[in-house]
C-alpha cells in the first residue's frame, strides 16, 4: 500500500467570548489561518480554535510555526499566543501520528497594565503550521541486531516504537517417513 501525506486544518470556531466575532479564513492549502479583526483596549482579545488533521498514512513531523503580519506596534501591545487545547505548548518537532488530530487554539490578547493606551487599528496577521514528512531513520537511526542459533525459540523485545523489517532464516528439515 502507497504512504500518503495529508495534513490539513478544519472545524474552524470562533470563541464566543472574543471582543468580536470576525471570522477567520481557511488558506487555499488548508494549513494556514488569516483574520482581520479589532481589539480597542487592555484586556480585549480575539480567540479561534481549530482542528489539525492528519488524514494520511505517515506520522508528520511540526517543522515551523508561522505567526505574521502584526506590525512592531501591535507586537509591543498584544500576546500573541497558539496552544493545543489543554493549555500544551506547540514545539517545533512535535509529532502529529497518522490518523489523529489535534485541537489547536490561538489568542490575540491586549495586554493588562498599560499606560497610554494606544490605538492598533485593524489587526490583520495570519498562523500557520507548517508539517514535515517523519523522518524515521533521523529519529530512531538505523541499527541490526543478530541472534545466533541454539535450537530454540527466541523472545526479542522492541526497545523503541517504530516500524520494524525482520529477516528470519530457518533451517532446512530433514526427511519425513509415513
Amino acid at each position: 500500500m502507497p504512504q500518503s501525506f495529508n495534513i490539513y486544518f478544519e472545524n474552524l470556531q470562533v470563541n464566543q467570548e472574543s471582543s468580536n466575532l470576525d471570522n477567520p479564513i481557511l488558506s487555499n492549502e488548508d494549513t494556514s489561518v488569516s483574520f482581520i479583526t479589532t481589539i480597542n483596549e487592555p484586556g480585549d482579545f480575539y480567540e479561534f480554535s481549530f482542528d489539525v488533521i492528519n488524514a494520511g498514512t505517515m506520522d508528520a513531523a511540526l517543522d515551523e510555526i508561522i505567526k505574521s503580519g502584526l506590525t512592531s506596534t501591535q507586537e509591543e501591545y498584544l500576546d500573541y499566543t497558539a496552544r493545543y487545547y489543554g493549555e500544551r505548548d506547540i514545539n517545533v518537532d512535535d509529532i502529529l501520528h497518522a490518523g489523529y488530530k489535534e485541537r489547536v487554539v490561538v489568542r490575540v490578547e491586549y495586554k493588562y497594565n498599560i499606560d497610554n493606551v494606544p490605538s492598533l487599528g485593524n489587526i490583520s496577521f495570519s498562523f500557520g503550521l507548517n508539517y514535515i514528512k517523519r523522518d524515521l531513520q533521523k529519529d530512531y537511526g538505523e541499527e541490526t541486531w543478530s541472534i545466533d542459533y541454539t535450537g530454540s525459540e527466541h523472545t526479542f523485545t522492541v526497545p523503541k516504537t517504530g516500524i520494524y523489517k525482520l529477516e528470519t532464516w530457518g533451517a532446512q528439515g530433514g526427511s519425513v517417513k509415513y
